[in-house]
């Protein structure tokens, strides 16, 4: 075992480390932040014998560029169907791997997902708060100074498993696309809304706007009209 670090070399907006969540603190205003996509985090973790919660890279879709430092790395990533490079080999989108010092490793959105997941054999080695590594970059807590991660940085790792392991694919149908509807639950304001309004908000295409975050999502599509006001 040796210790070492992951130098983040590109790097997009909305890129964090993620663990299962920081629990239990919602009664004092503290959010429990954590993965966008609890199944894919706790895969990659157990791909490599890892605690299903442990923290990791959640990657956006804006990408990451990394290489190791200090030490060779392995590591396992999976979630959306990302374009991942080793050097100039692409691998495939949910995959355990070697990082040798002077290797660079690219993961890029692709054809489907908005999320990907990077899991060390080791620990990253940062400080907890409240119990948790997970970053919540609103109230600027946990992961790397409580921010997404910028090029520049090392995100350290100790405990790494210094043996040789080979390329291996993951298997994991559980991640596969899920085609099926969104449902939706109406709140207890929905009378704000005419009856047309809901029934609009039912039927017409939407898209993720740049507003979304965390927190919420938003919708870009042909705005709803309130008939009480805006106020619930």
């Amino acid at each position: 075992m040796s210790g070492g670090a992951l130098r983040i070399l590109q790097v997009g907006p909305g890129t964090t480390v993620q663990d299962g969540g920081r629990r239990g603190y919602l009664r004092y205003g503290v959010t429990a932040a954590g993965p966008m996509d609890p199944f894919a985090l706790a895969t990659a973790n157990l791909a490599l014998g890892r605690p299903r919660d442990a923290a990791v890279i959640e990657v956006s879709l804006s990408g990451l560029e990394v290489e190791a430092v200090g030490c060779g790395l392995t590591l396992a990533i999976c979630g959306g169907a990302f374009d991942i490079r080793l050097g100039s080999t692409r691998l495939p989108s949910a995959v355990v791997l070697r990082l040798e010092p002077g290797t660079r490793l690219s993961i890029r959105a692709s054809e489907i997902g908005a999320w990907a997941y990077v899991a060390v054999a080791g620990r990253i080695d940062l400080p907890a708060v409240l119990g948790s590594l997970s970053t919540h970059t609103r109230s600027g807590l946990g992961g790397l100074a409580g921010r997404g991660l910028v090029a520049g940085d090392s995100v350290p790792v100790v405990e790494a498993d210094d043996s040789a392991v080979g390329l291996m694919a993951i298997h994991a149908p559980w991640l596969a696309q899920n085609a099926a509807s969104i449902r939706v639950v109406l709140g207890p304001q929905d009378d704000y809304f005419a009856p047309e309004q809901i029934q609009a908000f039912l039927t017409q295409g939407w898209t993720l706007s740049s507003r979304s975050d965390r927190m919420a999502y938003g919708l870009t599509g042909v705005p709803l009209v309130h008939a009480k006001g805006h106020d619930i």
